[in-house]
C-alpha cells in the first residue's frame, strides 16, 4: 500500500492563497458566516475574539508580555505566553466537544477571553445525525481557529502585502496552515493542538505521545515516518548538528541498536534525551534541553506531526489508534474539557 498517499498536498503553501488572509469587511464575512444560529447571553462572559484583538497592541508593549517566539533567523515560531494559554483553552474546549461529535460552528463569534486570559465558550455546542454534517461543522471550527490565527498575525504584524508573510513565517506556520487539515476532519486534534501553540512543556508531552504511537509498530514508523522525505524539513543528518558532548555520546549509544538511520530517527532520540535526563542529575531541565532542540531543529514538532500524517494517513489501523486520538488519550496527552 501507498503510505504517501498526501504527496499531492504541498508541504509549504503560497500564503496569497490561503483565504484565512483575505481582506475581508469586518461586518459581513462571507467565508466565515455562521453555521448555527446565533444566540444571546445574558451578562458579562468576556471579551469577544475581536475586543480581543484591539488589546493585542497594548499587550504587546509590555517587557512581561512575550507574545510570540522568533528563531534565530527571525521566522515566526509560535505563540507564547498569554497567546499560548488562550489558543490552547479553546483547543481543550473545541477538541473536547469534538470527540463526541459537538461543533460549535461560529468560533469567532463565540470564543470570549477573560482578563487572566482563560477561554471560554459559553454556548451550546451541536451534534447532528448525519455524519456528513458533523464533519462539516469540525472542519468549520478548524476553518475559523485557522482566521483567529490569521487575525492574530495580521494585528502583530500588519503589513498591506500578505505576501510579505512568507518571509516571516517559519515552516512551523506553513505547516499549521496546511490543506490537509481543511480536508480531513479527523485530524481537527492536531489542528487545535499545533505545535505553534507549544510551550517547552508541551512538546516534552507531544514527544512522549509520539514515542507512545511509534511502541506500537516499531519497523513501520521507522520506514514509513516521512522525515527523510522532505528535504523542507531540514533534517536530513540531523546528528551532524549535535554539538554539546553529552547529547552526542546519547546519540552514539542508542544509534545502533535503535538504528538511527535517517531523520525518522529523530523523534525517538529526542525521547532518549528526556528519560536520560529522568535518569542522570545531569543538572539540566527538560526546558533546557527543549531550547538546545529548537536550536538546532527548529520547528522540530511541527515537522514530526506532519510527517506522521503523510506517513500514516492511510495506515493508522497498523498502530491500534492513530496520533490524531493519542493526542488526547495517550498518558502523556493533552487534557479536554
Amino acid at each position: 500500500m501507498n503510505n504517501d498517499t498526501l504527496s499531492w498536498i504541498p508541504v509549504e503553501t503560497e500564503i496569497e492563497e490561503l483565504v484565512e488572509f483575505r481582506n475581508v469587511n469586518r461586518e459581513y464575512e462571507p467565508d466565515y458566516s455562521p453555521l448555527v444560529q446565533p444566540q444571546l447571553l445574558q451578562g458579562y462572559h468576556g471579551m469577544g475574539f475581536r475586543e480581543f484583538l484591539r488589546q493585542i497592541p497594548n499587550l504587546a508593549t509590555y517587557a512581561d508580555q512575550k507574545l510570540y517566539e522568533l528563531d534565530d533567523n527571525g521566522k515566526l515560531l509560535g505563540f507564547s505566553g498569554n497567546l499560548r494559554k488562550v489558543f490552547m483553552g479553546i483547543a481543550k474546549k473545541v477538541i473536547g466537544k469534538h470527540k463526541i461529535n459537538y461543533f460549535y460552528g461560529d468560533l469567532l463569534n463565540r470564543v470570549r477571553i477573560s482578563v487572566d486570559f482563560d477561554a471560554t465558550i459559553p454556548f451550546d455546542a451541536y451534534t447532528s445525525f448525519s455524519t456528513p454534517d458533523i464533519d462539516d461543522g469540525k472542519r468549520y471550527d478548524v476553518l475559523h481557529l485557522r482566521r483567529m490565527v490569521a487575525l492574530i498575525i495580521r494585528t502583530l504584524f500588519p503589513t498591506e502585502d500578505v505576501r510579505t508573510y512568507q518571509t516571516l513565517f517559519s515552516i512551523s506556520f506553513n505547516l499549521f496552515f496546511s490543506p490537509i487539515f481543511d480536508l480531513f476532519s479527523q485530524y481537527s486534534p492536531l489542528q487545535f493542538f499545533h505545535p505553534i501553540f507549544f510551550n517547552a512543556q508541551d512538546r516534552y508531552q507531544f514527544i512522549h505521545v509520539v514515542k507512545d504511537f511509534r511502541n506500537k509498530n516499531p519497523v513501520r514508523f521507522r520506514d514509513f515516518l516521512q522525515l527523510e522525505n522532505y528535504p523542507i524539513y531540514n533534517l536530513q543528518n540531523w546528528w551532524t548538528k549535535i554539538e554539546d558532548q553529552d547529547l552526542y555520546e546519547i546519540y552514539k549509544y542508542h544509534a545502533i541498536t535503535e538504528q538511527y538511520t535517517n531523520a525518522n530517527g529523530l523523534p525517538l532520540y529526542i525521547r532518549h534525551v528526556h528519560h536520560h535526563l529522568e535518569q542522570q542529575e545531569s543538572g539540566r531541565s527538560h526546558a533546557e534541553f527543549d531550547d538546545d532542540m529548537h536550536q538546532m531543529y527548529p520547528g522540530y514538532c511541527a515537522k514530526i506531526l506532519d510527517a506522521c500524517i503523510r506517513g500514516f494517513h492511510e495506515t493508522w489501523a497498523d498502530f491500534e489508534r492513530p496520533l490524531h486520538e493519542r493526542i488526547t488519550e495517550s498518558p502523556f496527552g493533552f487534557a479536554t474539557e
